[in-house]
This record gives C-alpha cells, sequence and structure tokens, in this order.
C-alpha cells in the first residue's frame, strides 16, 4: 500500500470519527435534556456510530481507484478499532463482549453497506465518462 492509498482511508476515518463522535454527543445532550427517553439511549449510542462507519467506508471506496470495497470495508474496521480503543483505554469502559459484538456487528455490516455504494458509485461514474 502506497503513501496515497494510506492517505484515501486516513482522511474518511477521521470524517467518519467526528461525525460518530459529534452524533454521540448530540444523542447525549438530547438524553439529558429528555427530549430521548433512557429505553432509547442504546440506539441513540449506535445510530451516530452506524451513520459515521457507513461514510467512512463510502469515501474510502470512492477516494481510491482500486479494490474500492476492501478499502471502503478496511476505513470502516479501523475507525471501529479506534473507537474500541477510545472507549476501552481513555474513558474506562468496562469491557463488555456482547455490547462489544453487537457494535462490531452494527458498524461493519454498515461499512460493507458504504463500501458497496461507494464502489457502485464510482464504477458508475468512470462508465459515463468513458462514453
Amino acid at each position: 500500500m502506497n503513501q496515497s492509498e494510506k492517505l484515501h482511508i486516513l482522511i474518511p476515518v477521521l470524517i467518519g470519527l467526528s461525525v460518530t463522535i459529534g452524533g454521540v454527543l448530540l444523542s447525549a445532550v438530547l438524553l439529558h435534556s429528555g427530549r430521548i427517553g433512557e429505553g432509547a439511549a442504546p440506539a441513540a449510542a449506535l445510530i451516530p456510530y452506524a451513520v459515521g462507519s457507513l461514510l467512512t467506508a463510502l469515501l474510502a471506496a470512492r477516494m481510491t481507484k482500486e479494490r474500492k470495497l476492501p478499502v471502503g470495508f478496511l476505513g470502516s474496521a479501523i475507525l471501529f478499532g479506534l473507537l474500541l480503543i477510545l472507549s476501552l483505554c481513555w474513558m474506562g469502559t468496562s469491557m463488555q463482549p456482547v455490547r462489544i459484538g453487537i457494535t462490531a456487528a452494527v458498524g461493519l455490516g454498515s461499512g460493507l453497506c458504504g463500501g458497496l455504494t461507494g464502489a457502485a458509485v464510482r464504477t458508475r461514474t468512470n462508465k459515463r465518462r468513458k462514453k
């Protein structure tokens, strides 16, 4: 993987991380103010992560020229790893394997969807240019 390909993963991961953290902060404000009930707290945490993972994979797949789907999926996997390290080490969250598994499934599933979409959009754009 050359320097350019590494950059094609780093930028989408940082954008996805920003979107995820911003969404989680917005969810926390809405939970604290009472606009969202406490029963919706798990969904309020997972939805921003799913959107961030989808966006990461979509942007990574669109920015690369080759191996679009694997690069998009790799971007969402890196985002998951960063958020896992952040939550376990920095925030001091306890290890809960079931929640980690659910979060991984949601993130990697949305990353797969984003990677497929990004690869398809890029291919369609290239076909239009050739005509």
